[in-house]
């Protein structure tokens, strides 16, 4: 009957000894969930505070950028051009040396010479609608990251390079990624193809209202590309031949039959 007792006891006293355990580390996760929801709540003002925004003609009356006054804000930019080193907000060049601050783009951005891995994370572009890449080297999934993230109306791509497992990804399968898209423009690189038959298999573009394509090289089947044209019958196109006079006028006399004289179509030849 002892030995039962003193058993009985030793549980109770293991269990109060995990019950003031459990009522200690409660309260430890209690104290810091408050520090995280004070933190937050601090953030939280911080980004709804109307004083924290600002525009460049705010900080750059005078065309020179004020960072004392910058920092710790959010500079509101309607166009961001990324050229190398280089940051143009609204026409005025902006530098992080000098500041903790925020550009948040609302309109348009424009990449060039750079590595998408480069641009400092103070940079954010989630409302962009239209979006310029030129001369760049990025892979497949960062294209569609910030195509996914993005409402793109208007995409130009100039002499893009777009990786997948050390295969290059090809003009029609970044315009697949646009549905959506009203203005598209593409400058081929050297030597790059455009895949005619691809392009004539995706389905149609509802919001597509002009496609310009540039430095189209002597591998261009004018039709097969006509069928991508039938497919979306009221774009305006436009297509630019980097090629000798005779194979221009072999393009050109295919078209009469190819594509349809009511369609916009404009095919010139590239001095």
């Amino acid at each position: 009957m002892k030995t039962q007792k003193k058993n009985y006891e030793n549980i109770i006293h293991q269990m109060t000894e995990d019950h003031d355990k459990f009522v200690q580390r409660s309260e430890a996760s209690r104290q810091k969930m408050e520090v995280e929801i004070a933190k937050l709540a601090k953030e939280n003002s911080k980004l709804i505070d109307p004083d924290r925004m600002c525009l460049i003609k705010h900080v750059a009356p005078h065309g020179k950028v004020d960072y004392y006054h910058l920092n710790g804000k959010i500079l509101l930019v309607k166009k961001l051009v990324l050229d190398g080193q280089k940051f143009i907000a609204d026409g005025i060049e902006v530098t992080f040396d000098d500041s903790e601050f925020q550009i948040h783009v609302n309109h348009e951005l424009a990449v060039k010479h750079t590595f998408f891995l480069t641009i400092p994370k103070r940079i954010k572009y989630c409302n962009i609608v239209k979006l310029s890449l030129e001369d760049l080297t990025l892979t497949f999934n960062e294209y569609k990251d910030i195509i996914e993230s993005c409402n793109i109306e208007c995409l130009s791509l100039q002499r893009l390079t777009v990786e997948q497992y050390s295969n290059v990804i090809d003009v029609a399968d970044l315009l697949k990624e646009v549905p959506n898209i009203e203005y598209f423009e593409y400058t081929f690189n050297k030597r790059e193809s455009i895949p005619c038959h691809k392009l004539a298999e995706l389905h149609p573009f509802p919001r597509l209202q002009r496609l310009h394509v540039n430095e189209i090289h002597e591998n261009f089947d004018i039709k097969t590309f006509a069928e991508f044209i039938k497919k979306n019958p009221t774009v305006s196109y436009e297509l630019s031949l980097r090629c000798c006079p005779k194979f221009f006028g072999k393009v050109k006399s295919v078209e009469k039959d190819a594509v349809p004289a009511s369609y916009k179509v404009k095919i010139v030849k590239l001095k």
